[in-house]
């Protein structure tokens, strides 16, 4: 019975050693991988931001100094608001932080930030809650400056209204082209049906008209042609004005309605 008590005792001893051994082992993991997490945040350009549900600042990566010319020390402890200088976005970000502490999901969130050192620019934060006991502890983010971005965006989004407006003007071009084209076209169809079907019992004079008409109507639409010939070298070469004779250009347009 001594001999059992004994070996009890002596297992029970190991226990607690091998039991504190490897909670040591795991403390020391934890320390490791806390070092490594602090030299990873302090070696990122983008800024590393942790902060409670209710917005307090509980720590900042030393990036932030050169992001916005803040102090990473003094930073923690305050609050979010002092970063926003959008009162709607502000009000958004909470509302955010509230879904997202019950939800306990991830994300993206852009926002005007306030620098100390400059004007407001636009951010980007990505963010992911931290859970303890799974409830959610904090919010952690990383913050990067969006400024060149939005430019490129913005340099696009010009480039595709601009773009819009010379398909919506390509459009009323060609429709109004199709129609110029469309009349001396039928002309020339009618006259040619005409002399095609009668051409044995039509008289020479009446031969000689049909052909001076489609020769006069297959010359507007040649023009019609050149013209938009030269359009399309206008459009391509560096364009150089000179005085035009109206009166010339509105007997001209008359003429090639007749």
């Amino acid at each position: 019975i001594r001999t059992e008590k004994l070996l009890s005792t002596i297992k029970k001893q190991t226990d607690i050693i091998l039991a504190k051994k490897k909670i040591q082992e795991q403390e020391q993991e934890l320390i490791e991988s806390e070092e490594k997490y602090r030299l990873l945040t302090e070696t990122l350009k983008d800024v590393v931001v942790k902060i409670s549900p209710g917005g307090e600042v509980l720590y900042v990566s030393p990036a932030i100094e050169k992001f916005s010319g803040y102090s990473a020390k003094q930073e923690t402890g305050n609050y979010i608001s002092k970063y926003f200088a959008n009162k709607d976005e502000l009000q958004q970000a909470f509302v955010l932080i509230k879904e997202e502490t019950k939800n306990k999901n991830g994300g993206t969130f852009e926002f005007l930030f306030v620098p100390a050192n400059r004007k407001p620019f636009p951010v980007e934060i990505s963010y992911i809650p931290l859970l303890k006991n799974n409830e959610v502890e904090a919010f952690q983010f990383v913050m990067r400056d969006t400024t060149e971005r939005k430019k490129v965006e913005d340099a696009i989004r010009q480039q595709n209204l601009q773009l819009q407006e010379r398909n919506e003007e390509l459009d009323a071009f060609s429709h109004t082209v199709a129609h110029d084209l469309k009349n001396p076209l039928g002309i020339i169809m009618s006259f040619a049906d005409l002399l095609f079907e009668g051409y044995s019992e039509l008289s020479k004079d009446e031969i000689l008209n049909y052909l001076s008409i489609i020769i006069k109507d297959s010359k507007k639409t040649q023009q019609i042609i050149n013209n938009l010939l030269l359009f399309a070298s206008v459009r391509k070469a560096e364009i150089k004005t000179e005085e035009l004779n109206m009166g010339d250009i509105v007997t001209e347009s008359i003429n090639s309605l007749t």
